[in-house]
């Protein structure tokens, strides 16, 4: 585990709109987890980069006032990790919200928030709740893990929000 201190031991904290472009053309994501023991869901926030671009994970780290940092053990890869329901509630959405992602990342985004709500309102914890999740998930950039499939054969995924993406000339207009 690593502190923001390591990295940046005088820097002060990071711009509130730090995180969102980066995380439309990285390697940030929304997974929600659903594991078969009793059938557990767990959100989970992450941005996984090289391992050179560890002081921008603690600028984000910073930003949100939460997460873990942790080197993967496959590569030389980072990883930031939300995995608070309180704190993916209160900061992770809330600033997606505000500095929307650009790219069709923002379709698993609003997928990932809608999980979220179901979360808060403990339908996870029904049948009828954990099925509308894992439609949800099938729909989600990764889809569904192969226990997931059968454990689940009848689900649908639900319809992926459409996204358009801005043009370059939209996006040159907000450097003015």
């Amino acid at each position: 585990m690593f502190t923001r201190d390591d990295a940046f031991p005088h820097t002060p904290p990071p711009h509130e709109s730090v995180g969102g472009g980066w995380i439309d053309k990285q390697q940030g994501g929304k997974a929600i987890k659903i594991v078969k023991t009793g059938w557990t869901v767990s959100p989970e926030f992450t941005i996984h980069l090289h391992g050179r671009d560890i002081k921008l994970l603690f600028l984000i780290q910073s930003q949100f006032g939460s997460g873990t940092i942790r080197r993967t053990k496959s590569d030389e890869s980072i990883l930031f990790s939300v995995k608070s329901l309180a704190d993916i509630t209160n900061k992770i959405i809330p600033h997606f919200d505000k500095y929307p992602l650009l790219t069709q990342k923002r379709a698993d985004f609003l997928l990932f928030k809608r999980v979220i709500e179901l979360m808060n309102k403990k339908e996870h914890l029904t049948t009828v709740g954990l099925h509308e999740i894992v439609s949800i998930r099938a729909a989600m950039n990764n889809g569904l893990t192969e226990l997931l499939i059968k454990s689940f054969p009848s689900i649908t995924p639900v319809q992926r929000p459409l996204v358009e993406e801005l043009e370059i000339t939209q996006l040159v207009s907000w450097f003015h």
